[in-house]
């Protein structure tokens, strides 16, 4: 079973090949700017469906994100009193390193 930091490298690296191709389809649709549609509206519209689409399998990700963003504060937030408590009691913490 993958563990949560191999399923969110996984996840970032999906979101970015994602992200990559429908920034690369914005920049073919924007070779289109400023013309008249004229011979290539066959081709724009192919092009904005593909936006379209490239969206759709980014969104589910980008909502997930945006709606646990308010859930990850909270519980960071959390764990930092938590921390301040100990050390306010006396506690003490080994140093080892910056968290992987």
């Amino acid at each position: 079973m993958s563990t949560i930091k191999e399923m969110a490298n996984e996840i970032d690296l999906k979101l970015t090949e994602l992200n990559e191709q429908y920034m690369a389809l914005h920049a073919e649709f924007d070779t289109f700017r400023g013309k008249p549609a004229g011979d290539d509206a066959e081709k724009i519209n192919e092009v904005l469906h593909k936006i379209q689409t490239k969206f759709q399998e980014l969104y589910p990700a980008l909502y997930f994100i945006a709606s646990r963003y308010q859930y990850a504060c909270n519980i960071t937030q959390s764990h930092e009193e938590f921390i301040q408590q100990i050390l306010k009691a006396g506690g003490q913490f080994q140093e080892k390193g910056p968290i992987q």
